[in-house]
């Protein structure tokens, strides 16, 4: 028994360090005058959507901008661990133990943490999150970093669009757009954009 109590205590502890760390983060942020919000009026927001799923054992992902566009949608994630959200215009629901252990209203910048569900609607400048078992969809847009850690069975997560064609989440950063990127004609495009130009070239 002593091998198992002590393991679910390393894991509890590091959870509480990790959840720590980013309130420790968000307070220093508020109570420092650099670095500034940015200016919320030279933001923009756009209708582009796409579903992206992806899930790790243990690791931390972030959701940022494309350039001076706000990531916005609607993100469903369940996991155990702490949750940064920045600038958020629109709600978050939580189900299970995840409660909000943060909240600095000037700033607009708030922490959750715990074992749960939680559901971002809305747009926002970043949501960060740091933990273990995340299972998450987002259905909107934005370009998120992924950082993984191995799992026992050496795994570090994978994410996708299309179900039949998952890709490593891998352990050394990587970045992701959302809608997907296409490469089409020597240029990126998104995947609606993608499939359109397919069926132009096919005659359908």
């Amino acid at each position: 028994m002593k091998p198992t109590i002590t393991s679910n205590f390393k894991t509890k502890a590091l959870i509480a360090l990790g959840a720590l760390s980013v309130i420790a983060v968000g307070v220093v942020w508020a109570q420092s005058e650099a670095p500034k919000m940015p200016d919320l009026t030279k933001m923009t927001t756009s209708n582009e959507m796409d579903d992206l799923y992806f899930n790790t054992k243990v690791g931390s992902f972030k959701i940022l901008p494309r350039g001076n566009v706000m990531p916005s949608g609607s993100l469903s994630m369940t996991f155990t661990g702490s949750v940064l959200i920045s600038g958020l215009e629109g709600d978050v629901q939580a189900t299970g133990s995840v409660r909000r252990e943060y909240w600095q209203k000037e700033h607009n910048k708030q922490v959750w943490f715990g074992t749960g569900k939680l559901v971002i609607k809305g747009k926002f400048l970043n949501v960060q999150w740091f933990g273990r078992d995340l299972n998450a969809e987002l259905h909107g847009n934005g370009i998120l970093r992924l950082y993984g850690e191995f799992d026992k069975n050496l795994d570090t997560g994978y994410y996708w669009f299309d179900k039949a064609d998952k890709k490593y989440w891998g352990n050394y950063g990587t970045t992701v757009v959302v809608p997907e990127q296409k490469m089409g004609g020597g240029s990126a495009m998104t995947r609606d954009e993608f499939e359109k130009n397919k069926k132009g070239k096919s005659g359908g």
